[in-house]
């Protein structure tokens, strides 16, 4: 069975849709309530119309898909839709029969999941309510900074509810609006994709500008979520894909910022890989640029992300003492040690990353008819489309950020 995790960022194109949906309710239960204040009968419906668009869309009226989401209250605190009306609506909906709720393992970290039912399937088709009828909403978001509790633990930064207050809220909209309605002429083989939005980050209400982050993301990770292996097994328009990669992708980017902020500093061969270093895996040596990146400053301390990650490659980072790997990768590299989140941050490093992938996805849509799906630093696209991409992607990176990248092709084995 396909799942797809239950969004609630969908809503009805016109009022029609709006009116035709709420009326599948009994007003008077969903209405009832002493001392109901009409703000609670209003989330009410709004969560009723968010959670009908979004289980037609997501399903497209397929019974056997399945749509998954936590029950846990923390859930639900960036949501639209608040945890207490979610299970009312959600509640109302089971015990009418328009859905089937099954209630996930907690102790088995198995999320809740939610199925339509023919007689959800038979309302839409005698209403003439098709999953056309509903568009993606919230394509820009943003969070605030992450916080530090007293045990210097990383708290994620809370989503921003209002992104209209940002000057550039408009254009950023359009330009993902410009990117889903191209895709959507196309078709991605054994997934759910509805469509992709873009995520800033370090938001300040002061100076509500989109500068950090920025990178593009598939609604309810769709595709994203699968390992490149699983990737390079689905299909574009029903042909095999490759995924185009940029090499050493964050090393890039700060070799690139430190020669600008520095002229002594020696161009390092990108043609080479520079993850590749004696005496150290090179898994170990990316993990460590990765992390380094995201702080600008020599780490003091594996983190427990970093652990799990390198043990699933079966390397255990208890035999590479952090300091001593910082030690061996700044010795090869020594302008790591003069680069400072002073001069620099991660944010305005990926921005510039988000909005080269994002110039190569508008050209070769609109120049070549040819769809292109991110995954943050790579592009998964139809095998017989490659050299076109190769060649766009480093014009777009050249034009965008000033270097021309070492691009990776990956296809199934």
């Amino acid at each position: 069975m396909k799942q797809h995790y239950f969004s609630l960022s969908f809503y009805p194109i016109n009022d029609d849709s709006i009116s035709l949906l709420k009326q599948i309710v009994e007003p008077s239960v969903f209405e009832a309530g002493d001392k109901l204040r009409e703000a609670t009968i209003n989330k009410r419906y709004d969560c009723l119309v968010r959670i009908l668009s979004s289980v037609i869309t997501l399903t497209e009226l397929d019974l056997n898909r399945g749509l998954y989401r936590s029950q846990k209250t923390g859930a639900y605190s960036d949501s639209s839709v608040p945890y207490r009306v979610f299970v009312f609506v959600s509640g109302y909906l089971v015990e009418q029969g328009y859905l089937v709720k099954v209630a996930g393992e907690q102790l088995e970290r198995i999320a809740t999941t939610y199925y339509i039912t023919q007689k959800l399937v038979d309302y839409c088709l005698n209403a003439e309510i098709t999953a056309k009828d509903f568009t993606l909403t919230h394509l820009v978001r943003a969070r605030y900074p992450s916080q530090r509790d007293k045990k210097g633990r990383k708290i994620q930064g809370k989503s921003v509810s209002n992104m209209s207050r940002s000057k550039h809220y408009q254009d950023q909209y359009r330009i993902v609006s410009g990117l889903n309605n191209d895709l959507s002429k196309h078709t991605l083989s054994d997934v759910s994709f509805v469509g992709l939005y873009r995520s800033f980050s370090n938001y300040d209400d002061k100076n509500p500008v989109l500068t950090d982050g920025g990178r593009l993301y598939a609604e309810g990770g769709s595709y994203q979520l699968l390992n490149m292996a699983k990737r390079l097994q689905l299909k574009i328009d029903d042909e095999p894909v490759a995924e185009v990669d940029i090499t050493a992708s964050h090393f890039t980017l700060i070799c690139l910022v430190a020669s600008m902020l520095d002229g002594r500093v020696i161009p390092v061969n990108l043609n080479k890989d520079p993850y590749q270093i004696k005496g150290l895996p090179r898994a170990v040596v990316k993990q460590w640029v990765v992390a380094y990146s995201a702080k600008l400053k020599p780490l003091t301390r594996w983190s427990t992300d970093s652990v799990g990650k390198l043990r699933e490659k079966h390397i255990n980072l208890a035999d590479y003492p952090v300091k001593d790997v910082g030690k061996v990768i700044v010795s090869k590299y020594p302008f790591l040690e003069a680069l400072s989140s002073a001069n620099v941050t991660w944010g305005y490093l990926q921005r510039r990353e988000a909005d080269a992938i994002i110039m190569t996805m508008h050209r070769l849509s609109q120049e070549h008819d040819i769809p292109a799906y991110p995954v943050h630093d790579s592009l998964i696209v139809k095998r017989s489309d490659v050299p076109l991409v190769r060649r766009i992607m480093k014009e777009s990176f050249e034009s965008e950020i000033g270097f021309t990248p070492v691009l990776k092709v990956n296809v199934a084995d």
